[in-house]
């Protein structure tokens, strides 16, 4: 009877810890974590061929020293292969990374709102903190955003609202900027070489010591802007154009262009009034 019932309470006892355990379920988990695979498998492996060797072959002094020696040597690939490993992740998860960032920012394209542009100025400075400034920023609603020093060399931003935003020391070098809505914005000391600004606003934008050499600004609407001190040498715009700004002191431009501006329109050389403070 004490057999019987000995036999029965074992039993019993498997198979409430199988129903805890339920097989199944722990290879499927182990199964769907790449790591816990690769962990398990390994001690597997681990587990036959010591279990293996020491029955049939039993250690020995020798082995062992051989043995640690591999093992040494094991160690230092590991270190180097799991270091490979991590630096591709690294590598992967930083492209993921830069394709979701550019896709929140097509998201969020044509979106008229002040969070499209809160969500955009995010986006832009996270994919500068990774390296990235070729952006494509077309028709994307910037209006009164913050984008100092902000570097989007190579960025096409056709037609976007970039009105009153704050671009003080902005890279825009080779930047797409045609028929961009630039009125108001704050752009001092930005760096626009050869910027295409084709048929852009910048009107009674502030551009003082902005560098535009060899910007395309044909057909652009500059009435009021201010070009103190920038930078204009071999950039493409008309006397008509400059007749309308607010000035052009101490202004870096072409030869005959300079000549044709104290011509015509010398006032626009002098030192502009700056507006007294309020005591």
């Amino acid at each position: 009877m004490r057999n019987d019932a000995s036999i029965e309470g074992r039993r019993r006892g498997k198979e409430i810890l199988m129903a805890r355990i339920k097989p199944k379920e722990f290879i499927d988990k182990v199964i769907t974590s790449e790591v816990k695979t690769a962990f398990w498998v390994s001690w597997l492996v681990f587990v036959f061929v010591v279990g293996f060797t020491y029955i049939f072959f039993k250690y020995k002094g020798d082995f062992l020293r051989s043995v640690f020696v591999e093992a040494h040597g094991m160690l230092f690939d590991l270190f180097v292969i799991a270091t490979f490993i991590l630096w591709l992740n690294k590598k992967a998860e930083k492209r993921r990374n830069i394709q979701r960032w550019q896709e929140e920012i097509d998201d969020f394209r044509g979106w008229d709102e002040k969070e499209a542009t809160f969500r955009i100025v995010g986006n832009i400075k996270r994919l500068n903190r990774n390296g990235i400034t070729e952006i494509s920023l077309y028709d994307c609603f910037l209006r009164g955003a913050n984008l100092e020093m902000a570097n989007l060399r190579e960025a096409v931003l056709t037609r976007a609202n970039l009105k009153e935003a704050s671009l003080a020391e902005v890279n825009l070098w080779e930047a797409d900027l045609s028929r961009a809505n630039l009125s108001g914005a704050n752009l001092m000391a930005a760096s626009l070489v050869e910027a295409d600004l084709t048929g852009a606003s910048l009107a009674e934008a502030n551009l003082w010591k902005a560098d535009l050499s060899g910007a395309d600004l044909r057909r652009a609407e500059l009435e009021r802007a201010d070009f103190g001190e920038a930078n204009l040498r071999g950039a493409k715009l008309t006397i008509e154009q400059l007749s309308k700004v607010k000035t052009l002191f101490q202004t870096i431009l072409d030869p005959e262009l300079e000549k044709e501006v104290k011509q015509k329109y010398p006032h626009l050389l002098e030192m502009p009034e700056f507006p007294k403070e309020e005591k």
